[in-house]
């Protein structure tokens, strides 16, 4: 299986997590390991951390963006939309010197399926690439479990029989530096290689499940139900 490996580099979701430092490891890991791999990177991040963005164009990956102030696209009005495209599309540009297009990942994935979204990305030059796999990076305490379960959900995959797997990660959470070697290594000895998401067929264009969309289901669960929010 060809994998596309995919960071999402933005403010972290935790306190005290998201240096700049493990960005620079994961790209290091990477080159060390000739893997051309694909960054989404937030415009209010790179505005934070130019030297850090710079330094992932300068090592040729393909650089994807992904918005300005990562928020929930689906609350913004058109003009909103608008604003958090094109200010992150110019931090980019011009602390990178590349032009993202036509790369995007709407903030959580969320509004992937949304006509109105989808249309106003078009309309800036941008598509909305998804993932096949989530590990949850975000949520591991110990690095030494991201390869086992990017290879679990490699092989599931397989089975299902597809060719090409395009694997989300995120810039911030300790984990993900920490096992980017180890990954970088079995990606070249039990993968048929690395690629790129221009390189995907459809270039990504996969169903998107947002994580919100659980949470949102799970508070209107309680919400209708306040005794589902605390079981006897």
């Amino acid at each position: 299986m060809l994998v596309a490996l995919t960071v999402d580099v933005e403010d972290p979701d935790q306190p005290g997590h998201g240096s700049p430092d493990e960005v620079a490891t994961i790209v290091a890991a990477m080159d060390g390991a000739g893997i051309r791999a694909t960054f989404f990177i937030q415009g209010r991040w790179v505005a934070a951390n130019p030297d850090a963005a710079a330094a992932i164009g300068a090592s040729g990956h393909l650089v994807g963006n992904h918005s300005y102030f990562h928020a929930d696209t689906r609350f913004l009005t058109s003009e909103g939309v608008r604003e958090d495209v094109t200010r992150g599309h110019k931090e980019i540009e011009t602390a990178l010197g590349v032009d993202a297009r036509p790369w995007y990942r709407l903030p959580y994935g969320a509004g992937a399926e949304s006509p109105r979204i989808n249309r106003q990305l078009r309309s800036l030059g941008y598509r909305h690439v998804g993932w096949d796999v989530d590990v949850h990076d975000y949520a591991m305490t110990d690095a030494s479990a991201l390869v086992p379960a990017v290879e679990q959900a490699l092989a599931e995959r397989e089975r299902a029989g597809a060719t090409h797997a395009i694997v989300l990660l995120h810039s911030w959470p300790p984990v993900t530096a920490a096992a980017m070697p180890e990954l970088c290594r079995f990606v070249h000895e039990r993968c048929e290689g690395a690629v790129t998401v221009d390189q995907v067929p459809d270039h990504g264009a996969v169903p998107t499940v947002s994580p919100l969309v659980g949470r949102a289901r799970n508070l209107t669960r309680r919400t209708s139900n306040p005794s589902a929010a605390h079981p006897a």
